[in-house]
């Protein structure tokens, strides 16, 4: 019963927050009308840097002037509220708290129009709006109109109903695996069987080795090393050149930041302190390494071919991890063909390190 009871005390908390605090970006329901937003496409981005304003728009007609006109009204966040182009004062002290206005002095008999142009600074601007004159009634729903800082004028969104990315958003994702195994199969199969094969080659060809007489203490000869390890190396090139080309040039992961901490060595000649940028407290070899190689060949980072020649850094420093990984397995299991070629495959070949390896960042030296 006590978990019971503090479970409801911590979920009544939580509704009490979400319904009355303003700082809070939840939309309370109320079934006289419906919060309205503009149609944007789903957006993850933070948009703190500017406010943005929708204007919602709707016009309706009443038979004769009302004796009694009632308008509810909140807006998430700030309002400036216009009825028949005539301003009127609303200003709660939470955008969450109902408004309450006498409007019959501003509407009249025949055509009538309200504009309602919604400001928010963390998330998009929202209109909820009841208007009850005698026995008309208008709220806020798909029927509305809305620009979104100027745009061209769209039939309004309900906020209640789910919206989903579609092609080309970024919170769509890439291809699903289902949707794309009509079209790979084939190649598929055909790496199946490369690779089954490969592996049965490689077991007899360690057998046909540890076979030998003293084979339990055998390890690669110098020539068998470079030969294995230049594979590896062929490998990283085909698949690095592959995928480059299809990369957005300047992409990867807080690529701006690291590109500020490279440009401030190559500039200032200096190491800069944790406070200076987001990525400033990271350790410096990476960053002191691509000035170097940049100032090398003459670029800054504020050349297009600067991001070529880092890329190729962060890939040489992969190939370079995958070699240590294998010469280290080659101390802890001496004699031990298979572990040792194992480990090298995967270190290698791990398709996080790989993927890292194409971008501009410090995680291949981390």
């Amino acid at each position: 019963m006590f978990l019971v009871a503090t479970a409801a005390i911590a979920f009544g908390w939580l509704a009490w927050k979400c319904v009355r605090d303003p700082t809070i970006n939840f939309l309370p329901r109320d079934a006289r009308a419906e919060w309205i937003i503009f149609p944007a496409a789903l957006d993850a981005r933070s948009h703190r840097v500017a406010t943005m304003d929708t204007t919602f728009w709707r016009t309706f007609t009443l038979d004769s002037q009302p004796r009694s006109a009632r308008l509810f009204v909140r807006a998430a966040k700030r309002l400036e509220l216009k009825i028949n182009g005539d301003t009127l004062q609303v200003s709660p002290r939470n955008w969450k708290q109902m408004s309450t206005l006498d409007v019959s002095s501003f509407l009249r008999s025949d055509a009538n129009t309200i504009e309602a142009r919604v400001f928010n600074d963390n998330a998009p601007p929202a209109l909820w709006l009841a208007l009850t004159a005698d026995s008309s009634t208008l709220r806020t729903d798909g029927e509305w109109e809305s620009s979104l800082g100027g745009s061209s004028w769209r039939n309004c969104a309900l906020a209640s109903v789910p919206r989903y990315p579609g092609p080309g958003n970024l919170l769509a994702g890439g291809e699903k695996t289902f949707d794309v195994l009509p079209k790979v199969w084939r190649t598929w199969i055909a790496f199946g069987i490369f690779a089954a094969l490969l592996t049965f080659a490689a077991t007899k060809w360690l057998e046909r080795l540890t076979a030998k007489p003293n084979g339990a203490g055998i390890e690669f000869s110098r020539r068998q090393l470079f030969v294995l390890l230049g594979l590896c190396s062929i490998a990283w090139l085909i698949l690095f050149s592959n995928n480059a080309k299809m990369l957005p040039f300047h992409y990867g992961y807080d690529f701006k930041d690291h590109v500020a901490y490279i440009k401030y060595i190559q500039e200032r000649k200096a190491l800069p302190l944790p406070n200076e940028g987001f990525e400033m407290f990271q350790p410096p070899l990476y960053y002191a390494l691509s000035a170097g190689f940049l100032s090398m060949c003459g670029l800054s980072v504020n050349d297009d071919a600067a991001v070529i020649v880092l890329r190729s850094l962060t890939m040489i420093f992969g190939i370079a991890n995958f070699i240590f990984v294998f010469l280290s397995l080659r101390l802890l299991f001496p004699g031990r063909l298979a572990l040792q070629l194992i480990g090298l495959l995967i270190a290698a070949f791990l398709p996080m390190q790989l993927y890292l390896s194409h971008y501009v960042t410090n995680e291949t030296l981390a």
